[in-house]
């Protein structure tokens, strides 16, 4: 597992964490941080899971520092 992969997973289980987070972005978080564990070292799954983050980020329902927290965990995510 690259330092990267290992920031963005630290990152995530942070994120997952806030009790401010709703429960179904806490279970798509738990999976993303699982398939990285498992298969993030491979270009096309790291790919996919950055289209999940983004996805969960377009919810309106997320506060603007969440959000960030997720674009920047993408931004780690890109850069493998």
């Amino acid at each position: 597992m690259t330092d990267a992969i290992a920031e963005a997973i630290l990152a995530l289980e942070e994120l997952k964490e806030d009790t401010n987070l709703p429960k179904n972005m806490k279970q798509k978080i738990m999976q993303i941080i699982t398939d990285l564990q498992t298969k993030g070292k491979s270009s096309l799954s790291i790919s996919k899971i950055v289209n999940a983050l983004e996805e969960i980020s377009e919810d309106m329902n997320l506060q603007s520092y969440t959000r960030t927290q997720l674009f920047n965990i993408v931004s780690i995510l890109e850069a493998v």
